[in-house]
């Protein structure tokens, strides 16, 4: 039996069976060889003296392999904000919402996980293909919000609010799309809606509240514009080159099924992304135009007033026979004089409106701006650098009777709910910001900074000068005051280790941006002041610590409010 169990060791080591043939240790983990030499050292221990004597061989333990090292760089297309960089964004989310305030808008906020079925009941194909979607533990398709309006359409519909409702939200959104400057995987995005007005009021006011914002951070119609256009007036147009708003890709050739209308309008969109040739090309491989009707397209498309717009519909589809071409500038002025009455005369009431608020300086027609979201019905708009570095800025417009598609149902008074709003983010406008020169400067009791007042004790022989730059920090913080206290000394002098050099609490006030720097040390106890130095100006003054009136504030507290 031993000799027997000494031949299996031994085959098991040389990676051959007692038969003679390979072992299959490659079927056996490490833990199992080490089970295998742990359970014959068993055996053998048990046997007798002079078989315990002879020697033996068994395997270690197999050292565990070592982890894999994390990167310190975030996922691709998304951001860190440590504490030098999230001051910026905490300031423009603030600009964002301070135009929001001004204009009466309610805050409001979603979780950033939304059932997939949301986006794609209609989101349009380019935006169901830039979703970050997943199936959660419960088997549920799940999604990354890559977007605000069908969140707040879920939201609206849950809680059914009186209507007008003007809300806003400043979210965190995704979606995989290729990065460009000022395109990430992920960004913050502005968003403003305003429900239940059917007049083009409403985009008025969401031009209003986007222009403050613009100026608010120093920006003028110099630096961006405002493109407008309306998803009625693309009907009519795509109209008269056979585009119909329900005809499906493939019925009349190209393409591969789908909405015919959506797809002219989501390859129309990317005019300024991809230049007029690939747009044509893409328009004839797509859609089924030939290459006559989709440069004729583009031509009035291309239209810079709504005049001309008129006027090059009236040309018709170039590849028509004559009589043909008759019979469609007839129809093309009949449909300019019904659409007058709808879609044209609500985009004149608009750009008369914003005339009259001041803000025709900024709006520019373009009867290419399209918005790629299929859910939009009426104006639509979009913010844009004018000196052409960066891609869009902004975007928005109407879309009424989007609770259609989040089951509102007919008997529902959401059902036809007048809606339009917009949406900014955050990474093309600061792109734009550095560009002009216009990102605040974050020094010293600046915006941005940590701190206002920075306090620290010098060494003492006698101590007890931690416990009164504690009260004296809350004493500067119960007033508004945003005091750090620096460690270090404070005790009795008994070693080298508790002394501190000034220039350490200098270096440390300037990280944190606080303009006071407060010391006490032996000879301001005795003499019962605090030491207040301005890093600005050198200033220094020495303040009474102990003196308090009768709403039980020192002088400390007052200068501190005096001088915030």
């Amino acid at each position: 039996m031993h000799l027997w169990a000494m031949l299996l060791t031994l085959a098991f080591l040389s990676r051959v069976s007692p038969l003679g043939r390979p072992f299959p240790l490659k079927h056996h983990s490490n833990a199992n060889a080490y089970a295998y030499s742990a359970l014959f050292s068993s055996s053998s221990s048990s046997s007798s003296s002079s078989s315990s004597s002879s020697s033996s061989t068994s395997l270690s333990p197999p050292n565990p392999p070592p982890p894999p090292k994390i990167s310190p760089l975030p996922c691709k297309g998304t951001r860190d904000f440590p504490p030098s960089l999230l001051p910026l964004q905490s300031w423009l989310l603030s600009k964002f919402s301070s135009a929001s305030i001004l204009h009466a808008f309610a805050e409001y906020d979603t979780p950033i996980l939304e059932p997939t079925s949301l986006y794609t009941r209609k989101g349009g194909e380019e935006l169901t293909g830039q979703l970050y979607n997943f199936l959660d533990k419960g088997g549920r398709e799940i999604t990354l919000r890559p977007e605000m309006t069908p969140s707040l359409a879920r939201l609206v519909l849950g809680t059914n609010p009186a209507l007008p409702i003007k809300y806003f939200s400043t979210p965190q959104c995704w979606r995989y799309e290729r990065m460009t400057r000022g395109r990430r995987r992920e960004h913050y995005q502005w968003n403003c809606d305003v429900w239940g007005v059917e007049g083009p009021q409403a985009e008025v006011e969401l031009i209003r509240v986007m222009v403050r914002f613009f100026e608010s951070v120093g920006l003028t119609s110099e630096d961006v514009g405002i493109r407008v256009n309306s998803r009625g007036v693309v009907s009519e147009v795509l109209g008269t080159f056979g585009v119909g708003e329900r005809e499906r890709v493939g019925e009349r050739g190209g393409g591969g099924g789908g909405d015919r209308f959506e797809k002219v309008c989501v390859i129309v969109d990317k005019l300024d992304k991809i230049g007029p040739d690939e747009v044509a090309a893409l328009l004839v491989a797509e859609c089924g135009l030939t290459d006559s009707q989709a440069t004729s397209l583009l031509h009035v498309l291309s239209s810079n007033t709504l005049d001309e717009l008129e006027s090059r519909l009236g040309e018709g589809d170039p590849t028509a026979t004559a009589t043909a071409k008759a019979t469609a500038k007839a129809t093309a002025t009949a449909t300019a004089t019904a659409t007058s009455t709808a879609a044209l005369s609500n985009l004149r009431e608009f750009l008369s409106l914003a005339d009259e608020a001041n803000l025709s300086r900024y709006i520019t027609f373009s009867a290419s701006t399209i918005r790629g979201l299929s859910y939009y019905t009426g104006i639509v708009f979009e913010a844009f650098d004018r000196s052409g570095d960066l891609r869009a800025i902004a975007g928005g417009g109407r879309y009424d009777g989007i609770m259609k598609l989040y089951g509102a149902g007919s008997k529902n008074s959401l059902d036809e709910c007048p809606a339009a709003g917009f949406g900014l983010g955050d990474a093309v406008i600061v792109e734009l910001l550095r560009e002009k020169g216009l990102l605040p400067e974050f020094g010293v009791g600046g915006f941005g900074s940590e701190a206002d007042l920075v306090l620290h004790c010098m060494e003492m022989e006698e101590g007890g000068g931690e416990k009164v730059v504690q009260r004296l920090a809350d004493r500067v913080r119960n007033v508004g005051g945003r005091v750090d206290v620096y460690w270090g000394g404070g005790g009795k002098n008994t070693t080298t280790k508790t002394k501190t050099k000034l220039k350490k609490v200098f270096a440390k006030a300037d990280r944190m941006g606080a303009r006071f720097v407060g010391i006490v040390g032996e000879g301001e106890m005795e003499r019962g002041v605090v030491k207040v130095k301005d890093l600005r100006c050198g200033e220094e003054i020495d303040l009474q610590i102990e003196e308090e009136d009768e709403d039980g504030k020192g002088e400390l507290e007052k200068w501190f409010i005096g001088n915030l």
